[in-house]
């Protein structure tokens, strides 16, 4: 999000006025920004509407070796976290009935086991994510692969039989 905030630098600067006002931002991270890179933001006029008094600029954020970090447009990484949470949601309520219904008395046990796995999970996808994005300098591929995931579960969730339950049998004599 340093980039967002390098154009929205540029745009004030090119227009200080108190009439401007910063309407909308789409942006397509292209590399990561690493502490300590030279970032240039560059804002460019592309179209004035004249009866509305907008403008329309085209961005771009360079870093010190020239390359494109920040330009176009992000709706492409908004549409794939929108469809990974569509389907996290779809499987959210029936994840947290099953303990109940197939563990039976065992269910506090096997909430904690999910709920560990889903610590687990939340403690290895930032590193995951940031050796992916710093391997391939790009940010859709952790996101299609959190989507696919995902989709897998939503899958996998369909499948389960509610009503098989787990029993383990007792002896009663010691």
């Amino acid at each position: 999000m340093l980039g967002a905030g390098l154009i929205s630098a540029a745009i004030g600067t090119l227009a200080p006025y108190a009439a401007a006002v910063y309407l909308t931002q789409t942006l397509r991270f292209l590399r990561p920004i690493n502490v300590g890179d030279t970032i240039r933001a560059v804002a460019e006029v592309k179209k004035i509407d004249a009866e509305t008094r907008q403008a329309t600029l085209s961005t771009v954020c360079y870093n010190q070796q020239d390359e494109q970090v920040v330009t176009g447009s992000a709706l492409g990484a908004v549409y794939l976290l929108a469809a990974a949470f569509f389907f996290l949601e779809l499987t959210n309520a029936v994840l947290w009935t099953l303990p109940l219904d197939i563990a039976g008395r065992y269910a506090g046990t096997a909430g904690g086991i999910m709920n560990t796995g889903f610590g687990v999970a939340g403690m290895i996808s930032p590193i995951v994510f940031g050796v992916l994005i710093q391997r391939t300098g790009r940010y859709e591929l952790p996101l299609f692969i959190s989507a696919a995931l995902l989709v897998v579960g939503a899958l996998c969730a369909l499948r389960i039989d509610p009503t098989a339950r787990v029993e383990i049998e007792s002896s009663a004599a010691l």
